[in-house]
């Protein structure tokens, strides 16, 4: 057949170029092409064994497994780079997502006789109810000063973010292993409860403090508690002051925290990048008032993302607190929530002033050309 003929004459090409004798002196006829055919679909996904003549120095010739001391064909150059290239990727992935040891190691499990029939209802999902179980014990801590006062941030992370790899190993111990165990057993409520019962009621700070830091260093931010890896990807719900839950990329949205046991307790939502996901009272945005614009996650941000938007708030808020909350009053959102639209924040404002018959501030032309305008 003509599909047998085009075979072979690629066959015929291929057995030019070959290194072992045996190969290179076999004919290329079109009977043979498809023989090979079925030899190399039972040594690629089958088991074959050898028939002792031509056939097994051709299947190792083609399939690249020439006997040791042979030179690599040329012929099998591209598969010898996706294999280069496979390997590779494996290295990349042993490089970051290291086995943990045993005994840092937290195994779940549960039976269900339709796992798809109890995915559909959130309620009844207790795969993705467990993922989404915060535990309440700090992942991270920090301190910062602000109004005279030390004020301490604390992360506590859901089962599924110690499940990713950007969550350190140590993190998990016999402790965590135990709440997590206590935390399975119970309902939404009952978790709701106990997380609050076991990292406490008491609010750093109130809305109503006027700070005025002098500069970056006065906020003297310090890690004192980190079981977190560098630049994390993560979604973040704001419980109240200095208590927060970090869960990874996309966990923590508006559409999940319907089901989660702190959903009714989220301020806000927020990832890595200061994108809002979710804001309870989108009409609020204030410097010193809890929420996504406050200063403070500003700060958590530094230290988990190091992102520039964080660091360019800090600034503006250490050295133009007054002129960064008119220009936030002045936005109107429709570019999106958080700093990371800090451009159309800026926008806006100078907007708002030329229309009204004034001009710019130097602030607000700054952000145009100057060191400090972060990409929206």
């Amino acid at each position: 057949s003509r599909p047998a003929h085009l075979l072979a004459n690629i066959l015929a090409a291929k057995l030019r170029v070959a290194s072992a004798p045996d190969a290179r002196g076999a004919a290329a006829t079109p009977a043979l092409a498809c023989a090979l055919v079925d030899e190399l679909v039972r040594q690629k996904f089958e088991v074959r064994d050898a028939t002792g003549d031509a056939k097994d120095a051709l299947v190792s010739f083609l399939s690249g497994d020439e006997t040791a001391g042979r030179e690599r064909e040329i012929s099998y150059t591209k598969q010898q780079q996706k294999q280069k290239q496979k390997q590779q990727n494996k290295n990349q992935d042993a490089d970051t997502m290291e086995a943990w040891d045993r005994r840092h190691q937290l195994p779940l499990h549960f039976e269900c006789d339709d796992y798809y029939g109890y995915a559909k209802d959130a309620a009844n999902d207790r795969a993705k109810a467990l993922l989404a179980l915060p535990i309440p014990k700090e992942i991270f801590r920090l301190s910062y000063e602000l109004g005279g006062k030390r004020r301490v941030v604390r992360v506590f992370p859901t089962v599924q973010f110690l499940y990713s790899h950007h969550a350190r190993p140590e993190y998990v111990d016999d402790e965590v292993k135990t709440l997590v165990g206590r935390g399975e057993r119970m309902t939404a409520d009952g978790v709701h409860d106990f997380f609050h019962a076991k990292i406490g009621d008491a609010d750093d700070g109130t809305d109503d403090d006027d700070p005025r830091p002098g500069n970056l260093e006065a906020l003297d931010a310090r890690v004192e508690v980190n079981r977190v890896r560098q630049n994390p990807s993560y979604s973040l719900i704001g419980i109240r002051r200095g208590v927060y839950v970090i869960g990874t990329k996309d966990q923590l949205t508006v559409h999940d925290l319907a089901a989660h046991p702190l959903g009714r307790d989220a301020r806000y939502a927020a990832d890595e990048h200061g994108f809002v996901l979710h804001d309870r009272d989108p009409g609020t945005r204030k410097l010193d008032a809890f929420g996504p614009y406050c200063v403070e996650h500003y700060v958590l941000m530094d230290a988990l993302s190091k992102h520039e938007v964080a660091r360019n708030v800090l600034d503006y808020y250490c050295r133009r607190k007054d002129a960064l909350q008119r220009c936030l009053d002045t936005y109107g959102g429709a570019a999106g929530a958080g700093f990371v639209c800090w451009r159309f924040v800026m926008m806006d404002a100078s907007r708002a002033r030329v229309l009204g018959g004034g001009r710019a501030s130097p602030m607000e032309e700054e952000d145009f050309t100057g060191p400090y305008m972060s990409p929206d």
